[in-house]
């Protein structure tokens, strides 16, 4: 949920995914799921105002047999399907107010991916053209590569470098229960994000002189797990039978999120086993076999990164942290990076309206769940009610009567607009939406049994630099993270 992400642990956000129709070739939500969360993300600036949102296209399933399998084929052939997808990705993202794109091609090429070899020219037409149409936009670029030279061979790296902002290299899954069938890896125990097979893959972009300051380097918040052949045989190299059992949580074959292999070690007094090299730790229990990085492994990552000149970090995926953030907050130390400070909201007494200027949305924010507005910020009012506008809704774990409340706090220096909360019905089923010439600024799930209020202030030219988030949409956010350069 939007309000769950972490002040300041992220620099940008990756909405994953917008979905492309494959006959018409247009960019949409998808669902109204979807759309509702893309919708109710933006209130995320109103917290962090630098924060980046993009939006992903594409992803794994995306490729899968199936109706969009050849999509991405189609409409890089093509310059009419192209010139489509461009009018209507610019038009969905100015409509949820998106920073950028994230092109999440898996894989063009491939015959197993449903390719085909005119792919490999086709795409770099393809971006070539998005990234003049995200440049006259003042929008972001960037493209996800794989690790596995198999499916990496069909870019062309060197061409697409100066058509991105970064390449989001998916320096995770590098191997899992896929690999038992498969002739060249074979049914052996392996970790999915040791050091060594990444380094491989690093090695062909600097072969091909791509610039390490172009280079986002993936990280994971879930492990891959193995059931074993032979229980005693757990080292590298042993036989296993099949992905590992699901987690309570996650509830898939193969994979332990974090917190869930943290509970495993917990409730069964083991003890994790540190591959250096692979700067990876892994434990085994019963029949069972997991891999998995904590902040000593991202640190040691981190620093065999750095000396290559990376500087940039992503995840996936935010929604996988637990509710106390441990991954992000653990990755963030590992990196260096500062722990990031809330802003001093504090209480401060009703000051005279007088005429100034209207003030910018991203000059709004929303208070902490206890705190009042910040010096030099007022509550905006709910114009027809006495009160300000507020949420109590985000302010989990409360209890009446001192339950906390998120309060919608502009600058005192600024003319503050008239708001007020529209969509209630008393049926519960609300209708979010704001009338014409006012912004939606906020959202609420008060007496709403499905979709939420809105909270809707008065238009003025000058709130046209408003600038939206998103939120997951069921699938998965998939954040981005960076230290000195953007993250994804």
């Amino acid at each position: 949920m939007p309000e769950e992400i972490p002040y300041g642990q992220y620099t940008h956000i990756i909405f994953s995914f917008a979905t492309i129709n494959p006959s018409t070739f247009k960019v949409s939500a998808g669902h109204p799921q979807t759309e509702y969360m893309m919708r109710r993300t933006y209130s995320i600036k109103f917290v962090q105002a630098d924060i980046k949102i993009w939006v992903a296209l594409g992803g794994w399933s995306f490729n899968n047999l199936g109706p969009t399998q050849t999509t991405f084929s189609d409409i890089a052939s093509s310059a009419a399907n192209t010139n489509i997808f461009l009018d209507s990705l610019a038009q969905m993202m100015n409509k949820y107010r998106f920073d950028g794109v994230d092109i999440d091609w898996e894989y063009p090429a491939a015959e197993d991916r449903h390719g085909r070899p005119e792919d490999y020219k086709n795409i770099v037409t393809f971006m070539t053209k998005l990234n003049l149409r995200m440049k006259d936009t003042k929008k972001g670029i960037s493209m996800v590569l794989p690790t596995s030279y198999r499916y990496l061979q069909n870019f062309d790296i060197k061409a697409l470098e100066s058509q991105v902002d970064w390449f989001n290299i998916m320096s995770y899954d590098e191997h899992g229960s896929w690999d038992i069938d498969n002739e060249s890896t074979g049914p052996w125990v392996n970790s999915h994000t040791n050091m060594t097979d990444i380094q491989s893959a690093l090695d062909l972009l600097w072969r091909n002189d791509i610039d390490p300051r172009k280079v986002t380097m993936g990280m994971a918040f879930y492990g891959r797990s193995f059931t074993l052949t032979d229980p005693a045989c757990s080292a590298l190299g042993c036989r296993v039978s099949s992905g590992g059992n699901p987690g309570k949580t996650s509830g898939m074959v193969g994979v332990l999120l974090h917190a869930e292999i943290q509970e495993i070690i917990a409730e069964k007094n083991l003890t994790a086993v540190l591959d250096r090299v692979g700067a990876v730790k892994t434990v085994s229990w019963d029949n069972q076999w997991v891999s998995f990085d904590d902040a000593e492994t991202w640190r040691l990552k981190a620093d065999i990164a750095r000396s290559q000149c990376i500087e940039s970090f992503m995840v996936w995926a935010m929604s996988q942290d637990d509710r106390e953030r441990t991954n992000i907050i653990g990755l963030n130390q590992a990196l260096g990076r500062k722990e990031p400070l809330f802003p001093n909201f504090t209480i401060i007494e009703e000051q005279p309206v007088v005429a100034r200027p209207m003030v910018a949305p991203e000059l709004c924010r929303w208070s902490g769940c206890y705190e009042g507005c910040p010096s030099g910020f007022k509550a905006v009012p709910h114009d027809g009610y006495d009160e300000v506008i507020m949420d109590a809704s985000v302010c989990y774990g409360d209890s009446a009567p001192h339950r906390g409340v998120s309060i919608f706090c502009c600058p005192s220096e600024y003319m503050i607009p008239s708001c007020t909360w529209r969509g209630h019905k008393n049926s519960g089923k609300c209708s979010p939406g704001c009338n014409s010439g006012e912004t939606e600024v906020g959202s609420r799930r008060l007496g709403c049994r499905k979709n939420h209020q809105s909270a809707c202030c008065t238009w003025s030219p000058m709130w046209d630099r408003t600038i939206a988030a998103t939120v997951d949409d069921g699938y998965e956010v998939k954040p981005v993270s960076f230290n000195q350069q953007p993250l994804v």
